[in-house]
């Protein structure tokens, strides 16, 4: 892999890694919020999905 494939990967898991502690350090009513919006957005992304393949 190249230099840029690796800075990509580099920098993509450094923001998994960040925004996981900032997940960790959040109170319980903002995890839920965010745990409904990340679902929200999955099944936005299953309909996009569903409608590009048919």
């Amino acid at each position: 892999m190249g230099k840029a494939c690796n800075t990509i990967l580099g920098i993509g898991l450094a923001g998994a890694i960040v925004g996981m502690h900032v997940y960790m350090l959040m109170d319980a009513g903002s995890r839920c919020n965010v745990k409904e919006d990340v679902m929200d957005a999955v099944e936005e992304i299953k309909k996009a999905a569903e409608k590009l393949t048919s």
